[in-house]
């Protein structure tokens, strides 16, 4: 519903844009195209959690070192 009123919002900007101008067909089309942007402009979410934290990458990436080497001990052997 709100996208709808910004829409209409718009439109009306651009018809009295086209009024002041003496083109209302350039007014419309301004006015669609600001309301289509206004309709369409979201707030972003900031996101408190994400999937993994820091810690887990690096407890990750040390367990992969880890690996790296066992296996590379291994072929030495």
């Amino acid at each position: 519903m709100r996208g709808e009123l910004k829409f209409f919002a718009g439109v009306a900007i651009g018809v009295g844009i086209g009024l002041a101008t003496d083109n209302l067909g350039l007014g419309i089309g301004i006015g669609i195209a600001i309301g289509a942007a206004l309709s369409q402009t979201k707030k972003e979410k900031k996101s408190t959690k994400s999937d993994s934290s820091e810690e887990d990458v690096v407890i990750d990436l040390n367990q992969m070192n880890r690996r790296k080497r066992k296996a590379k001990s291994d072929v030495e052997d």
